[in-house]
């Protein structure tokens, strides 16, 4: 993945124990794999606490950036 698209990408957290939440967007492959091994699974509206992030990174020449669409934020490189 590129830095934008892994920034956008369904993010997940283990809340405790075998509780799991994910943002909307996860694929459904993962969420029936986590159900069979008797994980609980929670799909979550709001996605508050799953972080923030801005990434630049670089090949050693080309700087290539991303930012959170889920809040505001901006790329900036010198």
């Amino acid at each position: 993945m590129n830095p934008q698209e892994a920034l956008d990408a369904p993010r997940f957290q283990w809340v405790g124990g075998k509780k799991i939440q994910f943002e909307h967007g996860i694929a459904d492959s993962i969420a029936k794999e986590l159900l069979r091994k008797g994980h609980d699974i929670e799909i979550v509206t709001e996605n508050r606490n799953m972080g923030r992030g801005q990434i630049i990174w670089t090949d050693g020449t080309v700087l290539i950036g991303g930012t959170e669409s889920r809040a505001d934020g901006c790329i900036a490189a010198w």
